[in-house]
């Protein structure tokens, strides 16, 4: 390891960059002289919240969730229609409870991939259920062509102006131009010309999803955080999702199951830190527990990996170190004193 390969380290990922801010403390700015407040201040802000909607017993939760988990399978295995299944599975994906179907999901997903050319010639002037495919089948790794769009050009190669005033047909057409692997001209165009008209119809009914579609993408967003949203919102209101109350319902306990095991991965990687000691020996440390959690608790989601998240936060943690030995307290004669140390 040399030096240029430590100083990499300094560089923030994605989810930094977008939740940094709701996550930062009221801690000084690191390159500043003033010393970050101490490890009980940053427990103070870190302290959890109760479950999302259930206080009963965790194991009582899990109890439900096992009942209310085999009538959604029940619904999975009945819905056969092209339409329906589309829906569902969008459904399952934004709630985050698809990782409990996933072989009825690939199935279907195969099956829908095999018919899209009936699907989209019968559904040619319904413009969610052409988008809905298209992000569904590209999202699964499906080859799908964005020659499915120019069904909606006019005669001038712009989109037509009647799909302004459809609101559900924007935000699809929005979030399936998301899904661009770059270079597709009309996924950029699609992407303007959605965004634009959303933007200039705040005014309507489907006023908060609007806003939550632009500012937090369904891509480029945590998908924890985009089911607490549509949790929130009330999810039967919502036009463009497919509200079937079982599986709100298991959206709701499992949502309840995985904060609460999430508290308890926090609290570990938090004990860690304050059991290390690393905090009170480099003061100038940011001490952020909960933004280092967070990183892993979006990139690995899934419950089965609770002991990554915990031993990945530990590694970030380091990493965090790392940085502010470079950004903060080290000279540049120190600096390199340090890396040829840990070269060998």
């Amino acid at each position: 390891m040399n030096y240029s390969s430590l100083m990499v380290l300094r560089q923030r990922s994605w989810l930094h960059l977008k939740f940094g801010a709701s996550l930062r403390d009221s801690s000084p700015n690191p390159s500043s002289n003033t010393p970050p407040p101490q490890l009980l201040h940053c427990q103070k802000k870190q302290q959890t919240t109760k479950p999302y909607h259930y206080k009963d017993h965790r194991k009582s939760l899990c109890s439900s969730h096992a009942d209310k988990l085999q009538e959604v399978r029940r619904i999975v295995d009945e819905t056969k229609g092209e339409k329906e299944t589309l829906f569902l599975i969008d459904s399952l994906q934004k709630l985050c409870v698809d990782y409990h179907f996933q072989e009825e999901i690939e199935a279907k997903m195969h099956s829908l991939y095999e018919k899209q050319f009936e699907i989209i010639h019968a559904e040619a002037n319904n413009i969610v259920q052409v988008c809905l495919l298209f992000r569904l089948l590209r999202q699964a790794r499906y080859p799908i062509s964005t020659d499915v769009f120019y069904r909606f050009h006019d005669g001038r190669g712009e989109f037509m102006a009647s799909l302004a005033k459809d609101m559900e047909g924007l935000i699809s057409l929005f979030e399936a131009s998301n899904l661009n692997f770059g270079g597709e001209l009309i996924l950029y165009r699609a992407n303007e010309f959605s965004r634009i008209h959303l933007m200039n119809s705040l005014d309507t009914d489907l006023v908060v999803h609007i806003k939550q579609t632009l500012e937090t993408p369904y891509h480029l967003t945590p998908q924890r955080f985009k089911a607490r949203q549509i949790l929130d919102n009330n999810a039967s209101n919502n036009k463009t999702f497919y509200y079937n109350f079982n599986i709100v319902e298991l959206g709701k306990m499992d949502f309840a199951i995985l904060q609460s095991m999430y508290q308890e991965e926090l609290k570990e990687v938090t004990r860690w830190w304050k059991e290390s000691g690393l905090g009170q020996v480099l003061g100038f440390a940011r001490v952020q527990p909960m933004k280092w959690f967070a990183w892993l608790m979006a990139s690995l989601p899934n419950p089965k990996l609770s002991n990554y998240r915990i031993v990945l936060s530990k590694v970030v943690g380091f990493v965090y170190l790392l940085d502010d030995i470079f950004d903060v307290e080290g000279s540049l004669d120190e600096l390199y004193l340090f890396t040829r140390a840990i070269e060998r």
